[in-house]
């Protein structure tokens, strides 16, 4: 499946609007999910976005923001197998649940939050061939976890999360970056020289994980959560080009899912608006 050509070409603002599938484990009340129902509800009443939400039941303690979800206006759909708690047969019935959801969604990008969703969406974007990102909330291995559901999630997301290679390979992230300090100083994107196949969106992924990765690699100590993206977006030359690229297109006039997508949703509002 792939997306269709308005998206993959130039977005045609004249085409039918971005359709997004945002993947989440569970609704309960918590800074994970609260994030990802603001994502949802700017890109559906402030974007036009045509957005669906999947998302595991809102089982737990904390309470449900499902009655929230389902107010919004959007499609909810509920998968009753996914669940926070390690499990392989309930994983292995969402992985196929949300294989056949997307399916029938035909979405242009899948957006996943949270790590059994991050890891069983991403599994299921791939496996129909559609373009996916994912936001780390937490992380999902930690000291004083269980032997075991450590190393499954370690190994998981060390799998799962790298986007590396999908459009470019190491040695094309220097080439990349040119093209992105060009659109950055106004060139159009899809004549600035992209290497590989091209997609910038899936470029900026690959430059992120190839900083990040190489970073925690290098790390001596565990690191934060969100540590490695504010290091990247704060600090680097890279993250600060994909800014600048983010600023150039949308006060071009852009269409939207192209520099929307640059960076996630919460370095958004570190950028200056147009104007």
């Amino acid at each position: 499946m792939n997306p269709p050509s308005e998206f993959r070409a130039a977005g045609d603002p004249a085409g039918r609007p971005l359709r997004v599938a945002h993947i989440i484990t569970r609704l309960i009340i918590g800074g994970a999910q609260e994030n990802t129902l603001h994502t949802v509800e700017d890109q559906h009443s402030i974007h036009g976005d045509e957005v669906h939400l999947i998302t595991g039941p809102g089982l737990g303690p904390e309470g449900s923001l499902e009655p929230r979800a389902l107010a919004g206006g959007y499609p909810v759909h509920i998968v009753p197998e996914m669940r926070r708690s390690l499990h392989p047969l309930r994983d292995w019935r969402s992985y196929r649940a949300l294989i056949e959801l997307l399916r029938k969604i035909q979405p242009d990008i899948v957006h996943t939050h949270s790590s059994k969703a991050g890891i069983i969406g991403r599994a299921a974007a791939a496996t129909l061939g559609i373009p996916a990102v994912h936001t780390i909330h937490g992380a999902a291995f930690h000291y004083g976890q269980g032997a075991v559901a450590y190393r499954v999630y370690r190994s998981a997301e060390r799998y799962g999360t790298t986007a590396l290679g999908k459009s470019i390979t190491a040695d094309q992230v220097p080439s990349a970056l040119e093209a992105i300090v060009r659109i950055g100083d106004g060139a159009a994107f899809n004549e600035a020289g992209l290497p590989g196949d091209g997609n910038l969106i899936s470029i900026a992924a690959d430059i992120r994980a190839y900083y990040e990765e190489a970073a925690l690699a290098l790390a001596d100590t565990a690191v934060g959560a969100r540590s490695a993206e504010a290091w990247f977006y704060e600090i680097t030359e890279a993250g600060a080009a994909l800014h600048r690229a983010y600023a150039s297109m949308r006060s071009a006039g852009a269409p939207q899912p192209l520099w929307y997508y640059l960076m996630p949703n919460i370095r958004h509002r570190r950028v200056p608006k147009p104007g």
